[in-house]
Parts: structure tokens; sequence; C-alpha cells
């Protein structure tokens, strides 16, 4: 029974020590929140989460929520500025597919952007406290210290990749106006810039450009993040359940149970947040990826514009992709425990222990425990052959279209004829 007993906080609070005066002294708690904080402190810098201070530092809490608020009205002029094109040159059927693949993209990143601020604001102490809670409660399975480690390095990998963004956007628009290609020339203030103006309005962009791609990276790593943790705790949760039936002591499995619960409340109110990061990618992802393929196969969009819709496309499918499948890896592991709990003989248990699998098993094959996207769907491995099975079904036409234009010519001649 040693072995499946209930697993203890990390660090008990009624815990004390003797200092050198034969004092006793409490020790700090360890909060689970504190692997967190790297994130947090990433959010912060990119004016995506403000944190309400403690009395006393209103004042800086003011400052950083007023941050926080110019960020998105950068993040909008970097959007709105595409609108501007089709003022000044939208005849170009080529140039207007792209615009519009651009357009929706950066409109879409400006909306979720400002979703994210709030989301962030509202929830994230909210799910931060409840998994202080849980530890406290049941003990999280994973060390807190080398899990902030981790995150750390992770953030800083992203921040290296970020400044590499910053100099190659730099780099290609002046080498694309060297050359006579930049499809951006006729954008706001890309057109009224000319000599040295030109180059600082391109530094300028190159930099706040990393705002938008902070933003989007951020939550993206803040959803992976917990989707993870939380599927080790499932598994911890699985793992223990298995253990107990092969010693046939189910005595604890009422404590599994509520600890299972636990962990789902934690879903819960994780996905007020992560119902908009998940959203955003299935919202601007795959039309984004349809625009792409229809302006490369059609021959609407110029080299240049296939070839940064491309680079774009790629990054949105891969983010996509990895979100579905941590997704539906999360919701595999919560509802695991359900084939050992079928493998228990009724006839041996008692009628209180009976009734708990039976709460238990009633849990486990009702709704989906996963990342709901606004109420629509649960991702699930389902997901996964939904969205590749969209992007493939789409290409599939848009090649068949692009491959037979003689045929559709033919067709509407001879509507009209008869």
């Amino acid at each position: 029974m040693n072995d499946i007993t209930r697993i203890k906080p990390l660090h008990d609070p009624s815990v004390q020590s003797t200092g050198m005066d034969g004092t006793k002294k409490e020790i700090e708690e360890e909060r689970a929140s504190d692997a967190f904080k790297p994130l947090i402190r990433f959010l912060e810098i990119f004016g995506s989460y403000s944190q309400r201070q403690k009395r006393g530092r209103k004042y800086a809490f003011t400052n950083h929520f007023t941050y926080c608020i110019l960020v998105q009205v950068l993040i909008f002029v970097l959007s709105a500025r595409y609108l501007t094109v089709f003022r000044n040159d939208s005849r170009q059927l080529y140039k207007t597919i792209g615009l519009i693949a651009y357009l929706y993209y950066y409109a879409n990143v400006t909306v979720f952007s400002f979703i994210y601020f709030y989301s962030n604001c509202k929830y994230l102490q909210t799910f931060l406290s409840t998994l202080n809670k849980y530890n406290v409660d049941y003990g999280v399975s994973f060390n807190i210290s080398h899990k902030r480690k981790v995150i750390r390095r992770i953030l800083l990998i992203i921040c290296g990749l970020l400044l590499i963004y910053a100099l190659i956007f730099i780099w290609s628009v002046l080498y694309l106006e060297l050359k006579g290609l930049l499809v951006t020339s006729n954008f706001t203030p890309f057109d009224q810039s000319n000599g040295i103006t030109f180059y600082i309005v391109t530094v300028a962009f190159g930099v706040l450009g990393i705002l938008h791609n902070g933003i989007a990276i951020s939550n993206t790593v803040l959803l992976l993040l917990n989707t993870s943790l939380l599927k080790q705790e499932f598994k911890n949760v699985t793992r223990r359940i298995r253990d107990i039936i092969n010693v046939q002591q189910l005595d604890d499995l009422e404590s599994l149970r509520l600890q299972h619960e636990c962990i789902v409340e934690l879903v819960k109110v994780g996905n007020l947040m992560f119902r908009h990061i998940g959203g955003m990618t299935y919202v601007y992802g795959i039309p984004m990826v349809c625009l792409t393929l229809y302006g490369a196969t059609m021959r609407s969009l110029d080299t240049v514009d296939i070839c940064a819709l491309a680079g774009v496309m790629m990054v949105v499918v891969i983010v996509m992709f990895v979100i579905t499948f941590m997704g539906a890896y999360m919701c595999q592991a919560a509802h695991e425990p359900l084939d050992d709990l079928y493998q228990i003989n009724m006839s041996k248990q008692s009628p209180q222990i009976i009734s708990q699998i039976q709460i238990f098993i009633s849990r486990l094959t009702g709704t989906n425990i996963g990342i709901n996207v606004y109420g629509l769907f649960v991702i699930d491995h389902s997901t996964i052959l939904m969205v590749f099975g969209t992007i493939v079904s789409y290409a599939v036409i848009v090649v068949q279209f692009s491959l037979t234009p003689s045929c559709q010519t033919v067709s509407i001649n001879s509507t009209y004829e008869s």
C-alpha cells in the first residue's frame, strides 16, 4: 500500500526548520505557478498580459497596462496599413489576391491579440490559483524548478528566432526594393518614404513586426505548455489507477477519481483562455492555406507573393497541427483510465466501490475532456483527420480547376447556346 498512497505536496507549509538560534522557521512553500514565471514575464514584455499589482504598486500596474494598450494599437496599425494599397493600386488581380491573404492574416492577428490580452488578464491568474490549489491537495507530478528552467531556455530560443526574423525581414525588404520587386512599396508608410526615411521605416517595421509574432508565439507556448502538463497529470492518475487494480486494493479509487476531476476542472478553467488560441489557429489557419493555394495554382500571385505567403502558410500549418496533436493526446490521456476500469471484476467489489466505479465510468464516457474551441468541438484525434481532409480536399479542387480552364469555357458556352 505504500506505493499507492495519496501523493503529498512537494512542500508542506506545516514543515518547519530549526535555525542556528534554535528558533523554528517555516519553510516557504513552492507554488506550482512558479514554473510559469518566465512565461508570464514573456507575456508581459509583449503586452499580452498585465497582472494587477499588490498594494502600493498601482502606479506600476497603470504604467504597464498603458503599455499593453499601446502594443494593441501598434498591432492594429501594422494591420490597417494593408488597406491603403487598395486605394493606391487595386486594379491588378495578382496583387489583390495576395493582399486579401495578407489582410486576412493580420486582421485576425489584431483581433485575437486583443482577445488574448483580455482573456489572459481575466483568467490566467484564476488558472494559476487553481493549479496551486491542486498542488497543495495532491501535488504536481513534475519538478517545479526544473520545469521553470526548461521554459526559460525555450523562451530564450524563441527570442533568438524573433531577432533572426526581424533581420531577415529588414534584409528582404531592402533587397527586393533594390531589385524593384517590392510588393509592399504601395503600403503606407512605404509609399511616402524614400532615401534615408525608407531605411528608417524598414527597420522600424522590422522591429515592430516582432510584436505580433511574439504575441502569437507566447500564447501558443502557453497553450502547449499547459496541455503538456495536464496530459502528464492525467497520465499520472492513470498509472496509479493501474497500480491499485493490479494489487486489488480499490480503497483509494475515490481519491483518484477526485484527483482526476480536479484536473478536469483545471482543463475547464484553462479553456477560458485556450479556446481563443485554438480557435485562432483554425479561424485564420485554414483560410490562409486556401487563399495561398488558390493564388499559387490559379497564377493570380507573382513570385514574391507566393514566396511570402508560402512561408506564412508553412508556419501556420505547423502550429495548427502541433496544437491539434497536443490537444488530441491530452484528450486521449484524460479518457485513458476507462479501459482499466472496465477490467475490474465487479462481483468481488463492495456496493460502495461499484458505485464509485460507475460514477467514474459515467464521467469518462460523457462529454469529451480537452481543449474546447468555442463550444463547437473538442480537439481529439478526429480533429486531425478533419483539418487534414479539409486542406487536401480544397487543394485537389483548386488543382482540378487550374488544369481544366478550357473545359470550363466550353461548358459555359454550351449552356448559353442551349
